[in-house]
């Protein structure tokens, strides 16, 4: 019995051009009939069902053309090409799985923010690695630390854009991954740097498209809070980019806020405040 093209193509999920194709480069022969409308065999059928195979396995079409040609491949070669591919789509199937891990960090993130924003509390930022370089930190004028920067980046999402600012000064941007994604994705080396986790003052906030230009605003929030409470600064204070909402003209980032301190300042009054809700202070530890 031999099959129209039209329920061949169908039923492989093709189309008609996906199987002229196939006949030009050898894989099939189709009878011609009427109207040169081309039939297919069984084994017509059974050989591009392989071809699916194949291609679900995300093999070049050529190198499938080819195995299916006369001068097709021996098996010992087949079975090499499948062992490689095997390979590869365990390190893409590791892959989706990291890429699905820090996608939703970032989608649990922005929900928490939509349900803190602006409350001030204490939180433990987590450990992890900083890149920070040229001018303004998140560009530079030289080749290899434009290859670092483009290293760092092709890692996204699990390097996330940020805002740094060492005590009461100048801010600047950088980017920053967990430490354990750090080491996972071999971005240590120098001039990146380990950031010791801290308790720190932490906020969600919103802040205005200013902040491209003026960076250490993503702190001014906090910083506020601190001077009223006589908290004092300890280490670098960073600021993730969550993530940025553009209406109209204006531009409004969404930032997740850690400033570290290290003592009460002299005539310190009361301790921090939830200036968000109802006045609550807590320690919780941040995860990655």
């Amino acid at each position: 019995m031999r099959y129209p093209i039209g329920d061949v193509a169908r039923s492989l999920g093709v189309t008609h051009a996906g199987l002229h194709y196939f006949e030009k480069q050898g894989v099939v022969e189709p009878t011609r009939g009427e109207m040169t409308r081309r039939t297919y065999s069984v084994q017509d059928f059974i050989r591009l069902v392989s071809y699916r195979k194949y291609r679900n396995m995300e093999m070049p079409l050529k190198v499938i053309a080819g195995q299916f040609s006369q001068e097709g491949d021996p098996f010992p070669v087949i079975q090499e090409r499948v062992a490689r591919q095997a390979e590869q789509a365990g390190q893409m199937a590791q892959r989706y799985l990291h890429l699905a891990e820090d996608t939703e960090w970032f989608s649990r993130h922005i929900a928490m923010a939509l349900r803190q924003m602006g409350q001030i509390d204490f939180a433990l930022m987590p450990s992890l690695y900083l890149l920070s370089v040229g001018e303004e930190g998140c560009i530079s004028g030289k080749k290899q630390e434009q290859q670092m920067i483009s290293r760092w980046l092709s890692e996204m999402p699990a390097t996330r854009v940020s805002v740094i600012a060492e005590e009461e000064g100048k801010g600047r941007y950088g980017y920053t991954v967990s430490e354990r994604r750090a080491e996972e994705l071999e971005l240590t080396e120098q001039p990146a740097r380990r950031i010791e986790g801290k308790n720190c003052v932490h906020t969600f906030t919103r802040v205005t498209e200013k902040l491209f230009e003026q960076p250490e605003l993503a702190f001014a929030s906090v910083r506020q809070v601190m001077r009223e409470q006589g908290l004092v600064q300890d280490g670098l204070a960073i600021a993730v980019i969550l993530c940025v909402h553009s209406h109209g003209e204006k531009v409004d980032p969404l930032l997740e806020v850690y400033v570290p301190f290290r003592q009460w300042a002299v005539g310190a009054g009361n301790p921090v405040q939830n200036k968000g809700g109802n006045g609550d202070v807590f320690i919780s530890k941040q995860d990655e």
